[in-house]
């Protein structure tokens, strides 16, 4: 062995060995030597070793390390939810359900109907009431929701076959609401049930106002919601006349954006039946039609070829909306849905990162933001309660927005870049609009009378 290497061999053996605090190592090019922590410290514990000026450890303090402030999460850009057979049940939904359920005792297997024609037509939803005249085909899955509210009680039988007072041929939302109590608080005082279909629209489109279809159907909600029922709202089925088809359209896109602001079930009976031949409708282009085997209509038979029938669709998904909402309240969410951000103040506005998108309030005289006033598009303002929406758009995007309320007046006001009064540029209960690429703010006004109400935001996209 050369005597050079052995003697650098014993120099190593006789060194100090180093601190269990620190390895000391050499600058790669002759600077000063850096500290690294010890092997088995962990990255938390060698960020917070304190700086010490000596080798004394008496009188020392920690030096304490702030933690890092978290970034703010990344503003999403809107995106539009494609059409759906059933609205999404998320977290949210779940939420306002229970909200409505709580403290009201009712039969957790009992619905009730509300409707005109469609809805009193036996060929709705009797059949279920039987094994005789069900066929559940590739719908098997359905059964255990069909038995349970086959064993409910609506009054003294089945809500299958029950023979509704909240139905009748030519009603609109409005002949329902006649009386006091009206025909609707009838239905589930006689029922008590915990769920009410309600399927209006297509005779209420003659009257061409889709906000004030909406803003009976709040004042229905309200009233259901406050006893503890849990509306289930239809879409209205498509029209044979193409002059009132795009009315029918208007009015279920105020529905499905309302369902979205109570966070209740929605149900698109319209694009559920407008492939079928004729769309699912009989000769009159009105009412849907039924599958017919002999001489005999068959509603409940859900094979395929029954399914090009719009009455055999509109059993299936009202059978599917029962059991979505029964298993989400029993099972938890079925869907994602976007969790709200913001506190709808100009500061923090609400974030709408998805349409169809909805808000629902409650108007008891409070006022937490009242900060905008004197805007510059048409229609009067003052320094009333509001509440503001943020959405942020990547390409030129048409959407429609309303505003309805039950005993609540609302004004809606659009701007872009900041909420400032000084850049509105449309105003109204109703808006349509193309935004382009950016930010913009939509801000609602509201004032309510003597007693408290409600009011709803509504915004989607402008698919006509």
């Amino acid at each position: 062995m050369p005597v050079r290497f052995l003697a650098l061999v014993l120099s190593l053996l006789s060194a100090p060995c180093a601190s269990p605090e620190a390895h000391e190592t050499s600058a790669p090019s002759g600077g000063e030597s850096a500290v690294l922590p010890a092997p088995h410290a962990s990255a938390e514990s060698a960020a917070v070793e304190p700086h010490r000026g000596d080798d004394s450890d008496e009188g020392d303090e920690v030096e304490e390390i702030a933690e890092p402030t978290p970034a703010p999460p990344e503003e999403a850009a809107l995106r539009v939810r494609e059409l759906q057979l059933h609205s999404p049940i998320g977290e949210r939904e779940i939420a306002a359900m229970a909200a409505i359920a709580d403290g009201h005792e009712r039969r957790e297997n009992v619905f009730s109907k509300m409707g005109g024609s469609s809805a009193v037509s036996r060929a709705f939803l009797h059949c279920f009431a039987s094994d005789e005249f069900t066929n559940l085909a590739e719908h098997e899955h359905l059964r255990e929701t069909l038995l349970f509210f086959r064993e409910g009680r609506a009054g003294r039988g089945s809500p299958f076959l029950r023979n509704s007072v909240g139905t009748r041929v030519g009603w609109s939302v409005r002949h329902l609401l006649t009386g006091r109590p009206h025909r609707g608080l009838l239905e589930v005082r006689e029922t008590q049930a915990r769920y009410a279909l309600v399927l209006f629209g297509g005779n209420d489109v003659g009257g061409r106002q889709p906000l004030v279809y909406g803003e009976r159907l709040e004042q229905l909600f309200g009233d259901l919601s406050e006893r503890g029922v849990i509306p289930i709202l239809g879409a209205a089925f498509p029209r044979g006349d193409r002059n009132i088809d795009p009315m029918v359209r208007r009015y279920n896109r105020v529905a499905r954006t309302l369902a979205r602001a109570w966070g209740i079930p929605y149900v698109d009976f319209y694009t559920a039946s407008y492939d079928s031949p004729n769309h699912g409708l009989a000769r009159d282009g009105v009412h849907p039609n039924v599958f017919i085997d002999g001489r005999r209509g068959r509603g409940c038979e859900l094979s395929a070829p029954a399914l090009r029938h719009g009455q055999n669709q509109r059993n299936l998904r009202t059978l599917e909306a029962l059991d979505r909402v029964r298993r989400a309240r029993t099972e938890g969410a079925l869907d994602e849905t976007p969790s709200p951000r913001g506190d709808g103040s100009p500061a923090d506005p609400f974030r709408v990162v998805e349409l169809p998108f909805g808000d629902h309030f409650e108007v008891n005289g409070d006022a937490p933001n009242s900060a905008l006033d004197g805007y510059v598009c048409a229609g009067e303002s003052a320094a009333t309660p509001e509440r503001v929406y943020r959405l942020e758009v990547d390409s030129p995007t048409e959407i429609w927005a309303a505003a309805v309320g039950r005993r609540v007046e609302a004004t809606l006001r659009l701007m872009s870049e900041a909420p400032n009064p000084a850049q509105c540029s449309h105003a109204g209960q109703r808006i349509e609009a193309e935004l382009q690429p950016g930010v913009h703010f939509l801000v609602v006004e509201y004032q309510g009378g003597a007693r408290a109400g409600s009011a709803s935001v509504l915004i989607d996209a402008q698919r006509l």
